[in-house]
């Protein structure tokens, strides 16, 4: 009887025991092989206290698949050791989202997830302005940057900075979702709703850290708002721009019938002028990169389809295997000639498609496209048929975020393992989620 009660215990901490695995796992370590046995030790836990090892998703299956193709690509790879820091970041990422799935199945629950998520948001924020390897391109916004000190350095597989697209790239997963709260009248409201706040007795310290935050949700996500977006201008990406700014037009157009006629009409101006001045000069205007000194005399979507030629010609030689989780940055050079300066780190593939078929094959492509097609599904079902308009706002800004990072990734990418990239796999919980809430309120009409 003790054991049963101190497993349960034990197991309700998950949380603060992925929150000890995540610096071995991420970041250089000694000890990364040995902290990797205790993902699994996580899910015995959860087969000890609720009878199974993960709970079932419309995910699971492509989750599975991808996992098989990692195994694979770990054949595949050139160095295991090389490979490893994505491997154990990937691993990480499907047991985070596990857990944030497991923890978002009731209202009050998706709160607690809810909250940490921007928490995590304002602190990466925040990181991006005292870290990040600012571009020099807007001189209003230089003036700025300029003033910002590059304070944390070497940080593993940025050591002089934070690329600024990177971080573009993963500050759109947050900007939506914390402007769509902010538009929902109800926002306030739900902390005090018991739906939404009760909490076991055992997690009284939760409770009067949440009963505190609720009178403070507005300032909160006003703050968080706009440190994200303030940071998100200053990474002067365009392409980040370009999925910042397609998220908030489909936030708009799915949230006011107004704003959609506005959208509508915009897009239709876009192809008009697009046709007129030529697809090639608005490519060249809107993906931009900090390659333009070392890629000779090709400008920034040049040095992304030379990059996209190559990662073809990777994916059409190894189309099974995959060429290794996160190689293609060093085996590209010795394999295939490539029109960039020797010295320059091209990092991936441009295109977050691309770089998946290349670490994980055509099957770890199908999986990983097959998530994107699920999630949408169930966002889709949540807003069409969902009647919380709470529960709403996050969806809207859930799939904001989605279709934001979407358009992003098709011109840069933040890659399968990488660390930022398990604020992609929140959404997808996320979604999980919200269609499992509303599944459960439509069976109780």
């Amino acid at each position: 009887m003790l054991l049963v009660s101190v497993c349960s215990y034990i197991t309700k901490l998950i949380p603060l025991w992925l929150l000890l695995l995540a610096p071995p796992l991420l970041f250089p370590n000694p000890i990364r092989s040995i902290a990797l046995f205790g993902l699994p030790s996580i899910m015995l836990l959860q087969k000890w206290q609720n009878g199974y090892f993960m709970r079932r998703t419309r995910l699971d299956w492509a989750i599975f698949f991808m996992l098989v193709m990692t195994l694979v690509s770990m054949y595949a790879t050139f160095s295991i050791e090389f490979s490893l820091a994505k491997l154990c970041g990937l691993l990480f990422h499907i047991v985070v989202f596990y857990a944030v799935v497991e923890t978002v199945q009731t209202k009050q629950g998706f709160m607690h997830s809810l909250v940490l998520y921007f928490m995590l948001g304002i602190a990466v924020a925040g990181l991006g302005l005292i870290s990040t390897k600012w571009l020099f391109k807007i001189p209003f916004i230089n003036d700025i940057t300029q003033q910002l000190p590059l304070v944390i350095q070497g940080i593993p597989g940025a050591e002089t900075g934070i690329s600024p697209n990177q971080l573009a790239g993963t500050l759109i997963w947050f900007f939506p979702l914390q402007l769509s709260l902010l538009l929902c009248k109800q926002t306030t409201e739900v902390w005090n709703d018991n739906t939404y706040c009760v909490m076991e007795r055992q997690q009284w310290f939760c409770h009067t850290v949440f009963k505190k935050f609720c009178r403070l949700t507005k300032p909160f996500l006003i703050i968080a708002f706009s440190l994200t977006i303030f940071t998100f201008i200053l990474t002067q990406s365009r392409g980040g721009w370009v999925g910042g700014l397609v998220a908030m037009a489909f936030l708009g157009a799915i949230t006011n019938k107004y704003i959609r006629g506005f959208v509508v009409v915009c897009i239709v101006a876009f192809i008009v002028g697009s046709s007129i001045i030529g697809w090639t000069t608005v490519g060249n205007l809107l993906v931009s990169d900090s390659t333009e000194a070392v890629v000779g005399n090709f400008n920034s979507l040049g040095f992304r389809m030379e990059v996209w030629r190559v990662a073809l010609q990777g994916i059409a030689d190894f189309p099974f295997t995959g060429m290794g989780l996160g190689t293609f940055r060093e085996v590209a050079r010795v394999l295939y000639p490539l029109n960039v300066q020797p010295d320059y780190d091209i990092a991936h593939a441009h295109n977050h498609f691309l770089q998946t078929a290349l670490d994980l094959g055509i099957v770890g492509l199908i999986a990983y496209t097959a998530m994107w097609i699920y999630s949408g599904y169930m966002l889709f079902h949540t807003l069409r048929h969902g009647q919380d308009p709470f529960l709403q706002a996050i969806a809207r800004g859930t799939a904001s975020g989605l279709v934001g990072y979407f358009v992003y990734g098709l011109t840069d990418t933040i890659a399968l393992g990488a660390k930022p990239s398990l604020f992609l796999w929140w959404l997808f919980a996320f979604s999980v989620g919200l269609y499992s809430i509303n599944r459960i309120e439509e069976t109780k009409l």
